[in-house]
């Protein structure tokens, strides 16, 4: 299993990162002169191997044009890597900086094709293509990776995928598809941590969370001191001045950071139709200096149509009209002296002063922002239209709206407010419920709209049809029933009493509720459905009043088995799910009663716990088990040694509470404690070997497909 390296800040190989370094700053040259593909070999392709520890002068290690044994018409790559008597993989180079087409693909794979290796790399000296055979489909079904020299994290990427250590192992191929899901996965997180998250352990912790697939997730979870590390921890610096990097650097996607609008000092203006004048010239200037390949908006300024083409520009024009009015230090926590300062993985425009505004918001928040800086140039409401996908926008709106600092998009902060009330005097169950459909309905009501479609097929409250949309709705609707009753304190946990969610921790989405406090809803599903739970069997509430039909499944709660939640700076998303039944534990001493009882522990615990997808599928003594996951099939294993009354034997899993080690997913068990599950595929894998090697099973007695491949185990 590839596991990254401990600390890893400054692994990668320097005397590789100084050879890009220097390759990279005379890459603009060589391109103008027109390098051909013996050239492009000798001056980046050998060198770049030469650095990454290949003996390159071995002919019988980087192997030159050696044929694949097809005679005149057989396949000749340009490079063969072989190391340990065992041929790696291909090196197909073309000229410098050439469009790679579909036959430079197909012709690549088919290099390992006839050759029965795995890997082939397609490279025109600047990007390099990593192809995996393995893959179904045609040559561009197959590309799997994309490494351009240029970009930042080229030397740690090559290394990792292409040092001869790696290729020296037994299972390379296996650990290079491993490193490529991992590099995939940090690409991935570091473009949504510039969406609004912030730059610290909670803020990857909310990304990970809110916006990755389950398969995504896990990987992540299992990995999330390594991408911590990679990601947040490293503090890079973003060359403004060069076309291309001198140094491995972090750089944002604007590596130029635009060109500025020429700046004269601070103008002297102070009626509003001089600041509407003001407002049209930067905007459309910011727009022209920026042109985008597509225009994502259509703008009018005082009814009157204006040139503006993108959120961006339209932003970073009423940022010049604050620096030209000398009133920047109204706008201050935006703009920044220099981008070099500022943590990794922001991107800027730069403003006619010399400064940096930062730019890398949504679309949303662009439209908060927007309508805040235009309040606060007091120009008349609705003055400024928007189009985007359809829909247009009216700046400012009339409508009080929050904005999150620049540190975070908190896209929720200060919603409109359910109509507040003194608390009731409730206490019969009949009015609890009363009281819990009015506030749900309330909620779906005042924060619907008409484009927002319901998540669910069907609600029922003691089997009478409601109304709401979704999972936040009726945890807040619940919370409001709490304030309600005046029992606000039995969730106050999840309730923050600042004037604004703004003093409270960056990355997270707020509800504000009738008393003026905010409700945390940034939860998952899963989350949310623990929450909702939980709130109910405070209420006293009869189990299964609340039915809601979600994704063609129907969720009955409170359930009538105990869910823990998890505390509202974290979800861990199975702490404590649904547990199997217990019982005392089994005299069971043969293998065949062990094999019994295994069955029946792993259906039971994949039949209680729903599975976003089927990921494995199972036989165990050669006949088809039901379950989907390999973290059901180590519960089930743990529920088994529970059933034997061994469960001492694999205590290092199983802790008394799941807050022992927080920031860790966990599975509640029959007896009440809890196993920890957050391990990747391949660590579940090893896991469950020595489990089973413990009960002492038959050698590859229970076999599990998982992603084309059949892992039997034990081994």
């Amino acid at each position: 299993m590839f596991v990254m390296a401990e600390n890893s800040v400054n692994f990668t190989n320097m005397n590789l990162t100084h050879v890009i370094n220097d390759i990279v700053t005379t890459l603009a040259n060589w391109e103008t002169a027109g390098l051909n593909e013996a050239q492009t070999r000798q001056v980046i392709v050998l060198r770049l191997f030469s650095a990454l520890g290949y003996n390159i002068w071995n002919p019988f290690e980087v192997i030159a044009e050696r044929n694949s044994g097809g005679g005149a018409g057989g396949y000749i790559p340009d490079f063969t890597m072989r190391l340990d008597d065992k041929d790696c993989f291909i090196v197909e180079v073309k000229t410098l900086g050439k469009e790679f087409s579909n036959n430079d693909r197909t012709q690549a794979v088919n290099y390992v094709n006839s050759m029965g290796l795995r890997w082939a790399i397609l490279t025109n000296g600047k990007q390099w293509l990593f192809f995996d055979n393995k893959q179904e489909g045609v040559a561009t079904d197959r590309l799997v990776m994309t490494i351009d020299l240029t970009t930042s994290y080229a030397a740690d990427h090559l290394e990792k995928l292409l040092a001869p250590a790696v290729w020296r192992s037994s299972q390379a191929n296996q650990t290079v598809w491993e490193v490529v899901q991992f590099l995939k996965l940090e690409s991935k997180l570091r473009q949504i941590m510039q969406r609004g998250f912030t730059r610290d352990r909670d803020g990857l912790e909310m990304a990970i969370e809110l916006k990755l697939p389950p398969d995504e997730r896990q990987l992540a979870e299992s990995h999330f001191e390594e991408l911590y590390q990679r990601i947040l921890s490293v503090q890079q610096v973003v060359s403004s001045t060069s076309p291309v990097p001198t140094t491995v650097a972090s750089a944002p996607r604007e590596t130029s950071f635009s060109v500025p609008v020429a700046f004269s000092g601070p103008m002297v203006v102070k009626s509003q139709t001089e600041i509407l004048q003001l407002l049209r010239e930067k905007i459309e200037m910011v727009s022209q200096a920026n042109p985008t390949h597509r225009f994502d908006i259509a703008a009018t300024l005082n009814d009157v149509e204006i040139k503006a083409n993108s959120w961006r520009n339209t932003f970073t024009g009423i940022a010049e009209v604050f620096v030209s009015l000398g009133r920047e230090q109204e706008i201050q926590g935006h703009i920044f002296d220099s981008p070099e300062k500022e943590e990794d993985g922001y991107q800027y425009r730069q403003l006619s002063n010399g400064k940096y505004l930062r730019v890398d918001w949504s679309a949303k928040t662009y439209r908060r922002y927007i309508n805040k800086w235009l309040k606060k140039l007091q120009v008349p409401l609705k003055v400024l239209a928007l189009t985007y996908k359809d829909e247009t926008y009216y700046l400012p709106s009339p409508v009080s709206t929050s904005v999150a600092s620049p540190s975070r998009d908190a896209k929720e902060t200060a919603s409109p407010s359910v109509t507040s009330s003194k608390p009731a005097v409730v206490k019969s169950q009949t009015e609890i419920l009363q009281l819990l459909r009015e506030k749900i309905e309330q909620v779906t009501e005042t924060f619907s709209s008409p484009s927002r479609e319901s998540r669910f097929t069907e609600v029922k409250l003691d089997g009478v049809e409601i109304k709401a949309k979704s999972w936040p709705d009726i945890l807040t609707g619940l919370a409001e029933t709490f304030i309600g009753l005046g029992r606000m304190v039995e969730i106050q946990n999840h309730i923050f009493i600042s004037d604004s969610p703004e003093k409270r921790e960056s990355g997270y989405r707020y509800r504000q509720l009738s008393n003026d406090k905010y409700l945390r809803i940034d939860w998952s599903a899963g989350g949310l459905i623990r929450h909702i739970n939980k709130w109910l069997r405070k209420l006293q509430l009869p189990l299964k009043v609340l039915a809601v039909t979600y994704r063609d499944e129907t969720y009955y709660l409170p359930s009538p088995i105990s869910t823990s939640v998890a505390s509202p700076s974290r979800d861990a998303k199975e702490t404590a799910s649904p547990s199997v039944t217990s019982s005392k534990p089994a005299v069971v001493k043969s293998q065949t009663e062990i094999l019994q009882l295994l069955r029946e522990k792993i259906e039971m615990v994949s039949q209680n716990t729903s599975a976003y997808g089927f990921d494995i599928t199972a036989k165990l003594n050669g006949v088809e088990i039901r379950t989907n996951t390999w973290r059901n099939v180590f519960t089930g294993i743990a529920e088994t040694f529970i059933g034997l009354g061994r469960e001492k034997e694999i205590q290092k899993y199983i802790f008394d509470s799941a807050e022992q080690k927080k920031g860790l997913a966990y599975r509640q068990l029959s007896n009440g404690k809890y196993l920890l599950v957050n391990f990747s595929a391949n660590d579940h894998q090893k896991h469950i070997n020595r489990c089973l090697k413990i009960l002492q099973l038959s050698p590859e007695i229970l076999a599990v497909t998982y992603r084309g491949e059949t892992y039997c185990l034990p081994m």
